[in-house]
């Protein structure tokens, strides 16, 4: 976010009342949320890398490349006229992940169509900033329709 930005965006809440570190703790619950959101996904991802690499015979240090590796695997693979199912085992290691994450069973090949699309980054706590102040804007606005305490997100 721009330095502009989150100064303009101070402003905003400061003109409305709106206490900052309120807003940045509404910023961090909604990128907790959408941590947690995107939980079952990236354990997903995480597995199958895991399992590709032990069954490709690769070190243990690729291990903490989850994010990107299949990127770069499947990338090499499109670029020869290949597919997934070019990758040694390629049906264990998912049978491996539907074992452990049983919302795969029987999606082999969603699960490789999934593990074919980019990793998209999280945002940064800044990102959430805009939806942050809305929060809290809204929280306020329904305490003050209802009676009831605002939340605090201290």
């Amino acid at each position: 976010m721009l330095e502009s930005t989150l100064s303009e965006l101070r402003a905003e809440a400061k003109t409305v009342g709106v206490p900052w570190a309120h807003v940045i703790g509404a910023a961090r619950e909604l990128r907790r949320e959408e941590i947690a959101k995107r939980e079952p996904l990236n354990a997903a991802r995480r597995l199958a890398w895991a399992t590709y690499c032990h069954w490709a015979g690769r070190s243990p240090g690729c291990v903490p490349f989850w994010r990107c590796g299949f990127d770069h695997v499947l990338g090499r693979l499109a670029n020869r006229g290949y597919d997934y199912t070019s990758i040694r085992n390629y049906d264990l290691m998912a049978a491996s992940v539907a074992e452990e994450l049983p919302e795969w069973i029987d999606r082999g090949d969603e699960l490789w169509a999934f593990l074919g699309e980019s990793y998209e980054r999280l945002p940064r706590t800044e990102e959430f900033l805009p939806r942050g102040l809305e929060w809290v804007l809204r929280e306020q606005l329904v305490a003050e329709m209802t009676g009831a305490a605002c939340a605090d997100f201290e």
